[in-house]
């Protein structure tokens, strides 16, 4: 399936790759092109160097800012079987608003290792497949490839330890399945041959050179005039010419120092600077792929940096609201409201990165985006990516240039001087030396023939003398006027020098005035920046003191707030319950009064009917006296009539006490009816607490069934995951155990041959 590289980070330096072409002159071996080196390493949204799955967590894990076990356990690398982990909570609004809490799953892509660390050191890479269909949204099972990464990271240095170590150089070098052409290899043993072959003929020239001097020298160093023009003379001519020859090839070719011969001692340097060029640039990658070869490495020391980013400004930077509800039986309950505090946020950012020891990698403070988007995520993988062509650009390149320049500068002309062999005697042929021999025989008459007109000819030359004489004077006095006007310029010239010497003294005097005063400002200025530091620095220290105090002071009132809180809340609880309580006591009390004053009532009405009874009977006993005469019938009438009375009486209080009980049920059924509705009220309430709890304790486990299935999902995708690689390292390595063994073969093969 084809990957979305079209958010990778287009330039990474490849237009200007020094170390690919530093590697290629020296090595033979072709790097892949820098830019395009990502292009198959990208995850789900076209992230580079990983693929991000952002989840929603369910609940809200409220963190101790000083937890540092709960961070190493939740936050970083080799996280729950995932390659890194970044906890966060995200806020819709500002400070107060209700957080939730997320996780960003990230799978690394390429060398990862199998610790807490991306791997580091040279490996070979290669193509791994998801064993997901359409995970995270990306068509069907991707296939990423590793390969040309791990080529320009690792390939390009052993290229040049196998320069540096193999006697044919990089003569069939291969690696990753990338090979040195034939064509291009180089091999350090061929300055040596050349050199040696200089050396012989050098050595040749000077043994003969020797041999044929002596020939000379026993036919005399001066041509006997008897010889010339005669056949002894043309063979003295030939030992003569060879020697000249032997001789100037012998000194063009002169051995200096321990080489034996000039142009061998050039090759011989030639190949020391190249050599030391070559080590110098090893070295430098050496250091480099240990620190910086993985592109992993520096994206878990950016992704480490958000981690640290995070904690100080996500995690530690919420607080919670406990709240209370009354619940069945006149209690209470409470639940958690988590808050976003003034100083979080929401974003994925560093801190300014300071780095440390051999080839520090620093980088500047910088935000990119809301943790909880997957453009933010795009953004980091591509400045992982920035951040190591930085590596590749202040290390290797600059070592490249740093390369390529001495070895410039070394094979430069007025360096690598192989000068010039050739004669510098004349060019003639024995046969024009013969010719030559006979004219000047012919001469030497003709010379002879001349002398007698010589005498003739020096009175003429007198005369002339006398002419030229005259010229003398003539010239001699030209000469006199010219050196006069010489000396006055020369005055002159003398004057203008003196001046322009005063002048540059004033000049040089106020350039070291200003100098010093340049310098005295200078010292002045850095001792007010000092000053400033210092300055800025306690203010630093001291506002660094302030925020931790007003984060202690927070926290403590926080706490104090929600023990407050919950203070407020029990004693709001218990003022409740001795109110229902104050209630029923009252209702009880009413309920006694009412009883007492019924009770009170009735007695009342029995008294007075006691003391109506009394008064009649006093009556009757009074009338009885009075009137011992009246008729049986009258006192019968009277005992009718009172009998009468008290059937009377006694109905009314019948009435009275049945009206007073009925009064008091229907009071106490009214009690009691709205002690049953406040009962009611309270079971609905506990009902529709219970019943909220129950959905969120099923949504909970909702929750935590999916993320346990998701869990095992990620955990047989991770064994399946393991199993490959194992099967591709297993294969890797049977395949590398092949090559060894055929490049063994071939090696006792090369030395068989050599042998025979």
């Amino acid at each position: 399936m084809a990957l979305d590289s079209s958010k990778v980070e287009e330039d990474l330096g490849g237009s200007n790759d020094q170390w690919a072409e530093a590697v290629g002159f020296f090595t033979g071996f072709v790097a892949p092109k820098r830019d395009d080196l990502f292009d198959t390493l990208v995850g789900n949204e076209g992230i580079p160097l990983m693929k991000v799955e952002i989840s929603d967590v369910g609940y809200v894990d409220y963190v101790d800012p000083n937890d540092f076990n709960w961070r190493y356990e939740n936050a970083g690398s080799d996280i729950s079987n995932t390659d890194f982990v970044i906890p966060f909570y995200h806020a819709k609004g500002g400070a107060g608003s209700d957080v939730s809490m997320y996780k960003a799953r990230i799978t690394l892509l390429g060398s990862k290792g199998d610790g807490r660390v991306p791997s580091q050191g040279t490996h070979e890479g290669g193509k791994f497949s998801s064993s997901i269909n359409n995970h995270l949204g990306m068509d069907g099972k991707p296939t990423w490839d590793s390969a040309d990464t791990t080529r320009y990271s690792y390939g390009t240095g052993l290229a040049l330890a196998e320069l540096l170590n193999s006697a044919d150089g990089t003569y069939g070098f291969s690696w990753n399945s990338l090979p040195v052409d034939n064509e291009a290899s180089v091999t350090l043993a061929n300055f040596e041959t050349v050199a040696s072959a200089f050396d012989r003929v050098a050595q040749f020239f000077s043994d003969q050179q020797k041999i044929v001097e002596e020939w000379q020298s026993r036919l005399g160093t001066e041509k006997d005039k008897a010889w010339r023009g005669k056949a002894a003379g043309v063979f003295w001519d030939l030992i003569n010419k060879i020697n000249k020859q032997y001789s100037d090839y012998a000194d063009d070719m002169k051995a200096t120092g321990d080489s034996k011969s000039k142009q061998g001692a050039e090759l011989r340097q030639a190949k020391r600077d190249f050599k030391e060029a070559v080590e110098d640039l090893h070295e430098v990658w050496n250091t480099w792929q240990w620190r910086y070869g993985n592109p992993l490495a520096v994206l878990h020391t950016l992704l480490s940096a958000i981690v640290e980013y995070v904690w100080k400004n996500n995690i530690t930077k919420i607080t919670y609201e406990v709240e209370t509800y009354g619940t069945y039986g006149g209690g209470y309950g409470t639940y958690t409201n988590y808050i976003a505090e003034d100083e979080f946020s929401n974003e994925a950012a560093i801190d300014a990165i300071e780095g440390e020891g051999k080839m520090p990698l620093s980088v500047e403070a910088q935000s990119f985006g809301e943790l909880k988007e997957l453009d933010t995520w795009v953004k980091i993988g591509n400045k992982a990516l920035l951040m190591w062509r930085q590596t590749v650009e202040d290390n290797l390149d600059k070592a490249a240039i740093s390369a390529m320049t001495k070895v410039r500068d070394s094979w430069s002309n007025s360096e690598l001087d192989f000068g010039s062999v050739k004669s510098r005697g004349t060019s003639s042929t024995l046969e024009s030396d013969y010719k030559e021999e006979k004219a000047e025989l012919a001469e030497e008459k003709a010379a002879a023939d001349a002398a007698a007109a010589k005498a003739a000819a020096e009175e003429a030359a007198r005369k002339q003398e006398a002419f030229i004489q005259w010229q003398k004077e003539q010239a001699a006095k030209a000469e006199a006027e010219r050196k006069k006007e010489k000396e006055e310029a020369e005055r002159k010239e003398r004057e203008a020098k003196a001046e322009a010497e005063r002048k540059e003294k004033e000049a040089k005097a106020e350039a070291e005035r200003k100098e010093r005063e340049a310098k005295a400002e200078a010292e002045r200025k850095e001792k007010e920046a000092e000053a400033k530091a210092a300055a800025k620095e306690a203010e630093a220290k001291a506002e660094q003191e302030a925020k931790e105090k007003e984060a202690e002071a927070k926290a403590a009132a926080q706490e104090a707030k929600a023990e407050a809180k919950e203070a407020e809340a029990k004693a709001e609880q218990e003022a409740k319950e001795k109110e229902a309580e104050q209630k029923q006591a009252e209702q009880e009390a009413k309920q006694e009064k009412l009883r007492a004053e019924q009770e009170a009532k009735q007695e009342q009405v029995r008294k007075e009917q006691e003391a109506k009874q009394a008064e009649a009977q006093s009556r009757a006993e009074n009338m009885q006296i009075m009137q011992m005469n009246q008729a049986k019938t009258q006192q019968e009438e009277a005992k009718k009539e009172q009998a009468a009375k008290e059937a009377q009486a006694r109905a009314e209080q019948e009435a009275k006490e049945a009206e007073a009980k009925a009064e008091q049920e229907a009071k106490e059924k009214e009690a009691e009816q709205k002690q049953a509705e406040q009962e009611a009220k309270q079971e609905a309430k506990e009902r529709e607490a219970k019943a909220e709890q129950e959905a969120k304790e099923k949504e909970a486990e909702q929750k935590q069934a999916e993320a346990e299935q998701k869990q095992d999902r990620i955990r047989t995708e991770q064994e399946e995951r393991q199993e490959q690689q194992q099967a591709e390292q297993e294969k890797k390595q049977a395949e590398a155990e092949a090559k060894a063994e055929q490049k063994q073969a071939e090696a006792e093969a090369k030395a068989e041959q050599k042998q025979a």
